[in-house]
């Protein structure tokens, strides 16, 4: 099945369940109304041959309650992968949001297992999922770019690359750094299948 036809195929199976909207780039399936203002996100990466087979599998493992987006169309798909449409966002097919950190793990965990023998590169402003190929995850925003602190001040979510967690957030699995293993740069797939991203020389 190719992407496009998935994409028709989930939004057929989740019509009448939850929310559905579109952007320019995205379909959403549910709402950000009851998402805490900043939490940890999940990134699902995939090629352009497996993406529509990732898609449904990921759609079926979610239960109704959580909200999630992907690219809305082929085509949309493909300027992603190629960071067409920005750095921050290349690479990232499917986005998740959990309502918790808790949420967060058991999502997880539920997608590990339905995502077994999948891969995808590492989004740029991501750090990987242990033991898994195609899930990556970042702590930021779940509304928009920015939030109102504690303290009352304006809180931006910043999305640079190599920057996955901000001070005063540990690693869900108590990795210390970005989360990455010694040598991970040598390990990530290459990007559009030649070329290895070390930096980015603008945004």
């Amino acid at each position: 099945m190719n992407y496009d036809e998935a994409c028709a195929e989930v939004i057929s199976l989740e019509k009448g369940c939850q929310s559905l909207s579109h952007t320019g780039v995205w379909t959403q399936i549910g709402d950000t109304d009851d998402l805490p203002s900043f939490g940890f996100k999940i990134h699902v990466s995939a090629g352009l041959d497996s993406a529509g087979h990732v898609l449904l599998l990921v759609a079926k493992a979610l239960d109704g309650g959580v909200t999630f987006k992907f690219a809305r169309d082929m085509k949309t798909l493909a300027s992603l992968n190629m960071g067409l449409l920005g750095v921050t966002q290349a690479r990232k097919v499917i986005t998740i949001y959990p309502q918790s950190r808790d949420h967060f793990l058991r999502l997880v965990e539920v997608l590990k297992k339905a995502l077994r023998g999948e891969s995808g590169p590492r989004p740029l402003s991501d750090s990987s999922v242990p033991e898994s190929d195609c899930l990556y995850f970042r702590y930021g925003s779940l509304l928009g770019r920015s939030h109102r602190g504690r303290a009352g001040s304006n809180e931006l979510d910043e999305r640079s690359p190599g920057r996955t967690l901000p001070e005063g957030v540990e690693d869900p699995w108590g990795r210390r750094g970005s989360g990455e293993p010694e040598g991970a740069v040598a390990q990530t797939r290459l990007f559009a299948g030649r070329y290895l991203v070390l930096r980015a020389l603008s945004m």
